[in-house]
């Protein structure tokens, strides 16, 4: 377990007799017990002073005050404690929660955590430390990340778990190929939901050296099942996968039932064109009987999801879908952008951006691109592409990207 040092009782800010919060105190700070708004929390009486005050300069944005670090450092410390599985109720979310104000200044002491703690202190650990751009193992998180797609969840315990691992690897192109090597070994596991999301994982990275291995652990979710969606999440991540899957697919033909035989057949004449041998074109309306998926090529980064082998389905948490809720500032942003632009190319460059980060833009513009028919994309791609980067340019993306994943991080000081 951690050492905690520095942690004294009695009076520490001022005269003010206060004193260092135990599990109750930290269990007033969780959605649970006060709500959702910190800063209400950190005026409440009913938490501890030291606490409120250390809530009150971090919600202010003081992270580099010396004297704001110093005095957050044996809080820090405690809260790291209560992340850990016990007896006590939602005093870890409460900690949690304070930890999330305190940022990089707790990374340190994160990281040891990570490599010290019990099941959910080393979880919940790592999800924090997804989110500061200090971090100096890289690797360790990377690896637990990966670890955290396993169907083996400890039952009772919060923090790190399938589809939220799932979210930050895929959300960060960084991340990802720091966890490269483990989604490879992952494949190999013998937890099947690991498996699955690691052959997705490496798809969405493009990584082509382990193109027969995915397709492998992929292609069998193009049959019939009563799993509702997995089929499309196939499709989507073969397609990322791209010219590489072509192979593989066509020798595992011969395994797939009629669904698959026709969602094979319809990548094939997706990434190798119609004359190639085993290549099918579905409708849109054929797609749609099969999967959701709408767009050619089978591409659609929507669609992608974390495999839940529990419950028998994708689940709708994957980083492709967080930023999909554009409001009506944005519906009235587009408005106005595609009223002053009338040529073609034009408005589709200002569509791509909509709504999105810059990292999803950039792939619903090799879509577009995609989509065009060979005639047409000798003639507009370069429009299209130059259209996209001057309005990138002008008007950047509507939600910034996720947080990078450093892999040399600036030293920090505690003090």
């Amino acid at each position: 377990m951690l050492t905690i040092v520095c942690l004294v009782a009695g009076p520490v800010c001022g005269g003010t007799q206060s004193y260092l919060p135990d599990p109750a105190d930290w269990r007033k700070l969780s959605h649970q017990h006060w709500g959702t708004n910190p800063r209400e929390i950190s005026h409440n009486p009913g938490v501890p002073h030291d606490l409120r005050v250390s809530m009150q300069a971090l919600l202010a944005g003081r992270h580099d005050e010396p004297k704001v670090r110093r005095d957050a450092l044996p809080l820090i410390q405690l809260a790291i404690m209560n992340l850990a599985d016990d007896e006590h109720m939602w005093n870890a979310l409460g900690a949690e929660r304070y930890l999330r104000l305190v940022g990089d200044i707790a990374a340190p002491l994160l990281e040891i955590a990570m490599a010290t703690g019990d099941s959910q202190q080393r979880r919940m650990a790592a999800a924090l430390l997804l989110n500061c751009n200090d971090v100096s193992d890289t690797r360790a998180l990377a690896e637990l990340t990966v670890q955290s797609l396993r169907d083996d969840w400890p039952v009772n315990t919060v923090g790190l778990g399938g589809s939220w691992a799932f979210h930050e690897l895929i959300s960060s192109d960084q991340l990802l190929a720091a966890s490269t090597r483990f989604l490879v070994q992952g494949m190999d596991c013998d937890d099947l939901q690991l498996r699955i999301n690691a052959a997705i994982l490496l798809c969405a990275a493009g990584h082509v050296e382990s193109a027969d291995r995915i397709v492998e652990i992929l292609s069998p979710l193009l049959d019939e099942d009563d799993a509702p969606g997995t089929a499309t999440t196939a499709v989507s991540a073969l397609g990322w996968l791209g010219v590489a899957a072509i192979d593989p697919i066509r020798a595992r033909l011969h395994e797939r039932d009629a669904q698959g035989s026709r969602l094979a057949a319809h990548l094939l004449y997706v990434l190798a064109g119609p004359q190639a041998e085993g290549a099918g074109r579905l409708s849109e309306r054929a797609r749609l009987e099969l999967t959701s998926l709408t767009h050619v090529p089978a591409v659609d980064e929507e669609m992608t999801r974390f495999v839940d082998v529990a419950n028998g389905k994708p689940r709708s948490s994957s980083g492709r879908m967080w930023y999909m809720s554009a409001g009506s500032d944005v519906t009235k942003a587009r408005r106005m952008r595609q009223q002053r632009e009338t040529d073609y190319i034009r408005r589709t460059a200002l569509d791509l951006l909509c709504g999105v980060t810059e990292r999803v833009a950039r792939r619903r513009l090799e879509r577009a691109i995609a989509d065009m028919t060979p005639v047409y994309r000798e003639q507009a791609e370069p429009l299209l592409r130059a259209a996209f980067e001057e309005d990138l340019a002008t008007h950047g993306p509507d939600h910034p990207d996720p947080p990078p994943f450093c892999e040399e991080p600036a030293p920090l000081l505690l003090f």
